[in-house]
């Protein structure tokens, strides 16, 4: 009888091996998620038990959140949503002082239940162009304000929006890229100093285009309600985007490690291939454009 000789260490296959060490960090990493999002959930549900055992409970603020306003013939559509843990029922609108008192709640009834989106219908002639004030009473008296500094008829998807739209997504994404890559050949022949320089200039744009979008970001969330926690959810957004980042490309080197394992002969290092950097970018600019 005749037996199959014994691999080498160095040859054995690594694939099981490898696989539990990247199993056993995928499971550490998803723990403190898991909790995270199990105290979230609790925190949300019994906010009010909460503060109750602080031997306070504040009253609701009664504010809704405005997500849009549109203008339509004849009448003024506001879609709210309701932030608050307790039901609000707006009882008046008012717009610029003026009291409308027949205005619809849509999908019957005037109680907006904790995180419910309604659309308030306001019969209203309005003019072009005019600025408006229009305030949500509720019944407790608290007043949510919405100012438009120039009323515009909302308008509805059509082909031709669709194709100016698809026109402004070409020039600012696809031309840029091409122009890019227009460079290249130009890129080559440069010096491995001027080489440097050119990327350093690229990383402070880079870093100029970081600091913006977060100071926007911290602008906006200045006009949501409170309740809300604008601040947070803003570094919730930067931190789930880097650590997604980290984990794609932690991903991506040990895919790129095992393929090296896997074929000791070739050439090179294991460091991302090409594609690999195209994904983490594109991933990159896609989490820009999402925020």
């Amino acid at each position: 009888m005749t037996t199959q000789p014994e691999l080498p260490p160095t040859e054995r296959p690594m694939a099981t091996h490898n696989r539990a060490p990247l199993l056993r960090s995928l499971i550490v990493l998803a723990i403190p998620v898991v909790i995270l999002a199990a105290i979230t959930l609790a925190v949300t549900s019994n906010g009010d038990r909460i503060l109750t055992g602080f031997g306070h409970n504040p009253p609701p603020a009664d504010e809704l959140l405005v997500e849009r306003t549109e203008f339509h013939p004849g009448r003024i559509e506001l879609q709210v949503v309701n932030p608050q843990p307790e039901a609000i029922t707006p009882a008046m609108i008012t717009v610029d002082g003026a009291i409308v008192n027949n205005f619809q709640v849509d999908g019957g009834g005037n109680d907006i239940a904790t995180h419910g989106h309604r659309t308030l219908v306001i019969p209203y002639d309005w003019i072009r162009d005019d600025p408006y004030l229009i305030g949500i009473v509720s019944s407790s008296g608290i007043t949510t304000e919405v100012e438009v500094p120039a009323a515009v008829p909302a308008q509805s998807i059509t082909g031709r929006g669709l194709g100016w739209g698809a026109l402004i997504g070409l020039l600012v994404g696809f031309v840029p890229v091409a122009l890019g890559l227009a460079w290249l050949p130009a890129l080559r022949q440069l010096s491995p100093a001027m080489l440097a320089g050119f990327l350093a200039f690229t990383a402070g744009l880079l870093a100029f285009l970081a600091i913006e979008a977060t100071a926007e970001a911290l602008d906006t969330q200045a006009r949501l309600i409170p309740a809300l926690g604008g601040a947070g959810l803003v570094a919730m957004g930067i931190a789930v985007s880097m650590v997604s980042l980290g984990l794609v490309g932690r991903t991506l080197r040990h895919g790129a490690t095992m393929a090296r394992r896997r074929n000791p002969g070739a050439s090179g290092t294991a460091a991302l291939s090409g594609s690999a950097l195209a994904l983490l970018i594109a991933i990159g600019i896609g989490l820009h454009n999402l925020g």
